[in-house]
Order: C-alpha cells, then structure tokens, then sequence
C-alpha cells in the first residue's frame, strides 16, 4: 500500500538547524522512498511497511542524538506526488 506523510521536526535543541539537517540526509538514503523537501516540511511517499520500519528507525535516532524533539505528521493514503 502506498502512502505519503508531511513530517515536520522540531528539535528542542539550540543546534535544532543540524539535526534537522541530519534526519533529512538519513531520509535520503533510502531509494524506495520518494522525499521532497520545502521551507516547512518533508514529504515521504512510498510503501506503508517501509515508511513505518524507517520512521521507527530514524525518529528514534532523532531523540538519541537531539534529545526532546517533537515531530508532527500528517498521513495520506495514496501517492501524494501524484497529485
């Protein structure tokens, strides 16, 4: 099943600008996924089990590294690039 998210990250860290940075780049490693990037948000469209095994991956790492970071979703069934 395709779907797509809008993540926003805010890391409650006055170097909040790298790991914000560092969760995108680690979001680009991935092929199978579609990322899009703006001012605000990254949008992340692809398969539903991978989507959730790599959100579950790099949100933690997020908190490991940045510490208290509040991360808002939005959820979409369907390919949000296709529209």
């Amino acid at each position: 099943m395709i779907i797509s998210i809008e993540i926003s990250l805010y890391p409650l860290h006055s170097d909040y600008l790298h790991y914000i940075q560092d969760f995108i780049d680690r979001l680009h490693s991935y092929p199978n996924l579609h990322i899009r990037v703006d001012e605000t948000s990254t949008f992340i469209t692809g398969d539903s089990n991978l989507i959730w095994d790599v959100l579950k991956k790099e949100t933690t790492q997020t908190w490991e590294e940045a510490g208290q970071s509040v991360f808002v979703m939005k959820w979409l069934l369907g390919d949000l690039k296709a529209n």
